[in-house]
């Protein structure tokens, strides 16, 4: 078989079977360092098998979701700072000065989760609280259990 050697800046994509420029390869292990099929081919590829495979994709997703989201917990003290409720599924990321949904916009459709693990959990702008505390803070301005600590001093 021959070997197919590509001008200086392209690589050969086996799946188009064209000649295109580096950019449109991801980096990897193939002798010139890029894969061996462009992007729009990877992309199209990874569709097909994922539709093919996707009770392993949805189980995968959620573990990898169920994983990120522990270790945020953890980072964040692992209880929710206003009650100190420690059930993993009650407990939630909360911006502290109330800009969440700036802050998500800005983000985009990144997860909270992997934004707080690339950025170093942040604690200054972010605290663990859980759903209730989270929703009465929201709603109300702040939780029922800061007014009772209040009217108990």
């Amino acid at each position: 078989m021959k070997k197919i050697t590509s001008p200086i800046g392209y690589s050969w994509c086996s799946i188009c079977r064209q000649h295109l420029d580096i950019s449109n390869f991801h980096r990897g292990s193939r002798y010139n360092g890029f894969h061996s099929f462009c992007k729009s081919c990877d992309s199209i590829r990874r569709d097909v098998w994922n539709k093919d495979h996707s009770e392993h994709v949805k189980i995968y997703n959620d573990n990898y979701v169920r994983s990120l989201k522990n270790e945020v917990i953890f980072n964040y003290g692992g209880k929710c700072i206003c009650c100190g409720e420690n059930k993993f599924e009650f407990l939630t990321i909360d911006h502290i000065s109330e800009n969440g949904n700036k802050h998500r916009k800005e983000i985009g459709q990144s997860s909270i989760y992997q934004w707080l693990k690339r950025n170093g959990y942040p604690q200054n702008r972010f605290q663990l609280l859980c759903m209730n505390c989270n929703f009465a803070k929201g709603k109300y301005g702040s939780c029922p259990h800061k007014m009772e600590m209040l009217k108990a001093i």
